[in-house]
């Protein structure tokens, strides 16, 4: 595979993937309120870290996967077609779990009492875990990023194209 050609099918997926409405609420959450702003940008840093620490783990699991796949030959590619299939059949599996789960389809969201104060450091570890959380759940961006890997490790390309291949596919 061409330096082309990888970055003609990477772009639209890292497009994709780094325009995901569900952490732009979540950032935009951890810098909203009436806290002072250097307690607000440690609050949307620390969201950041867990966000990207759920990426580093999918870079490591597609790495791992696509490093034990064939090389892209070009032309028709059965084992990318099998590893989509796959990623489909995953996605549609957890839709499905999450429809059964909730009998009525609806997700059940409870109400929190936000008015009692709460200390820094829990404000922190609670970005954390909202970062590291919302980025687990985004199967959007798992939808893109996953075939995003399997093409860079799968391209045969020098380590420093597929490192800056991996830097721009990561939002």
């Amino acid at each position: 595979m061409s330096d082309a050609t990888l970055w003609q099918r990477l772009l639209p997926l890292a497009l994709g993937a780094a325009v995901s409405p569900l952490l732009l609420l979540g950032q935009l959450a951890q810098l909203i309120g009436t806290d002072a702003l250097r307690l607000q940008l440690r609050r949307s840093a620390a969201y950041l870290l867990g966000a990207s620490l759920v990426v580093l783990m999918w870079s490591w699991i597609g790495g791992w996967i696509a490093n034990r796949l064939p090389q892209n030959q070009g032309g028709p590619d059965p084992v990318a077609a099998v590893v989509q299939l796959m990623l489909g059949l995953a996605l549609a599996c957890m839709s499905l779990r999450i429809l059964v789960r909730n009998e009525n389809g609806s997700l059940a969201v409870e109400a929190t009492d936000t008015a009692e104060a709460k200390p820094a450091s829990l404000g922190l570890e609670r970005a954390l875990l909202s970062g590291t959380s919302l980025m687990a759940v985004n199967l959007t961006s798992l939808v893109l990023f996953l075939p995003a890997s399997q093409d860079i490790g799968r391209s045969g390309l020098p380590w420093p194209v597929r490192l800056s291949a991996w830097l721009i596919s990561r939002e």
